[in-house]
This record gives structure tokens, sequence and C-alpha cells, in this order.
């Protein structure tokens, strides 16, 4: 999958990861330089270069055991074809467990809409000045014969694989959801 996916994308994908990347880095140095102004900006930005690596390596050997196979398999595929370092690829797939981060989701069925349907809407709530509006995609991932899975649709950007908001042919859709104030109602978090 991945081979064919990054085959297909490599362009894209080319331009994807990096920008997305040293997005990620211009963020953590704007959070060190608020929180500790006097650091000097080639420390700062050392420290997001070795840093954010190093906390994104340690929240995936964190993860792993909880990781399907196929999942990491597609990564890996990804960067034979497109020649991206695999590690980047990984590491920007880690950016929502290690930040936890928070986007807004509606749902509504029954009495609440006009013919009893159910309604979803899901806002990715990120910065608009980051590069992910420049790269959407829908990815089409289709049953595998044999396999306990349905086809889907994957709503994300270009060589994104991790699914934060998309549709089964089951009729199941997900949205990847945080939140700043649970209530009992969202059960105990991971972290």
């Amino acid at each position: 999958k991945g081979f064919a996916h990054g085959t297909l994308m490599k362009d894209k994908m080319n331009e994807f990861y990096p920008r997305t990347f040293a997005f990620f880095e211009s963020q953590f140095v704007e959070t060190i330089n608020q929180t500790v102004p006097w650091i000097p900006k080639s420390a700062a930005d050392w420290v997001a270069r070795v840093g954010l690596d190093v906390a994104l390596d340690l929240t995936f050997d964190l993860m792993f055991p909880f990781i399907p196979k196929h999942f990491t398999e597609e990564m890996k595929g990804i960067a034979a074809a497109t020649g991206v370092d695999y590690k980047m690829i990984r590491r920007i797939h880690m950016i929502g467990e290690l930040t936890q981060g928070h986007c807004s989701m509606f749902g509504a069925w029954g009495n609440a809409t006009v013919r009893g349907h159910v309604l979803q809407l899901r806002a990715l709530d990120w910065d608009i000045t980051g590069p992910f509006q420049d790269f959407p995609q829908v990815t089409i991932y289709h049953e595998e014969e044999g396999s306990n899975s349905n086809s889907f649709a994957n709503v994300g950007w270009t060589g994104w694989i991790g699914s934060i908001s998309g549709m089964s042919s089951a009729a199941t859709a997900i949205s990847e959801i945080g939140v700043t104030f649970p209530d009992s109602s969202f059960g105990k978090q991971s972290r």
C-alpha cells in the first residue's frame, strides 16, 4: 500500500513532509521563546531540532505495542517510494499523540435532525499558517480479502495515513478529538 501511495503522490509528499516537520519545529521554537525568551535563537533551534525528534521517537516507542503492523509497513512503503526518511514520516504521524491536540466535532441524530439521520461535522482546529491546507487529500482504502475490515475513506493530507476523520463502507464515521475540560462522560484519559 505505502509504496503505491508514495509512487502516486511522490512529488506532493516530498513537499509535504519537510514543510510539515519544519512547521512543527518552528512551533516548538516559538513555544520555547515565549516561555524562556532569553534563550538565543540558535539554541532554541537546536532544542527544537534535537528535542522534538527525541520526544516524537519516544512517543512512537511508547505507542508501538498499540500500532498495527500495517501502519508501520505503509509508512516504510511511502519512504521507499519517495526517498523521504522513514523516521521523518513516523515522527510527523506521532505529533497528535505527543501534543494530544484538541479539535472540535459535532454529531446530531434522531429528533435533532430534519429527517432523523445521523449528521457529523469535524473541524480541524489547527493553525492555518501551517502547510496542511496546501495538501488536502481523501485516500480510499479498500477492504482486503480475508481481513476483518471495511473499505474506508481517510480525510486528511497527502502522505497522512493516520485517520483523524473518515467514513467506512459500513457507514461508520470517525472524528479524532481531544477535550480541554472533560467531564465524567469522557471516561479515563490515556495521559
